[in-house]
């Protein structure tokens, strides 16, 4: 689940596509022609950096193998993420366990933080045994010329929480017409 919280300045980056070419900076516009243009430039060419201007926040709720990978991009910050250390004994287990988790974890985890609220366990035994399919809130920060390295990436990824990820990428303003008839 991925919740936009907001997508800004994206009528300023359009106009500062314009800046390398800028003779008059009163005269500087946003051009949609221009953002398209240089939008579709291949990934890591540099004629595409305006799209860092176009800041996107949002809300997702993934699995811990997710945010592994999602961390390897260096430009999506994470602002604040759900606390293992604090909420796990909180958690409701029957609904944060993704679904395709194997049933003897789910029960073997839920035994676990059992025997943590009762002082049988050490926190760091149930840290330790955190299943990957725990699912997680975590809010994120990133822009548009990262969101076009990850979904040329992962669009055809096997694992559905990529794929989930890039339909949710093509709903952003704008990110089809600046981006996605090269990549797409």
């Amino acid at each position: 689940m991925i919740k936009t919280l907001g997508v800004y300045n994206l009528e300023e980056a359009l106009a500062s596509a314009g800046l390398p070419m800028c003779l008059h900076i009163d005269a500087l516009k946003a051009s949609e022609g221009r953002g398209k243009k240089l939008g579709h430039a291949p990934v890591g060419s540099g004629h595409d950096k305006f799209l860092r201007g176009i800041m996107v926040s949002f809300r997702i709720q993934a699995p811990r193998y997710f945010y592994q990978q999602l961390d390897t991009y260096h430009f999506v910050e994470s602002v604040s993420s759900q606390s293992t250390m604090h909420c796990v004994d909180e958690f409701n287990l029957n609904t944060m366990l993704a679904p395709a988790t194997d049933q003897i974890i789910a029960t073997r985890f839920k035994q676990l933080v059992q025997m943590y609220k009762d002082g049988r366990i050490p926190l760091s035994v149930v840290k330790a045994s955190l299943p990957e399919g725990l699912m997680l809130y975590r809010d994120c920060v990133t822009n548009y010329q990262q969101l076009k390295t990850i979904y040329k990436q992962r669009r055809n990824h096997r694992l559905t929480e990529w794929q989930e990820f890039c339909d949710w990428i093509e709903t952003l303003p704008m990110f089809k017409e600046l981006v996605l008839d090269e990549i797409g």
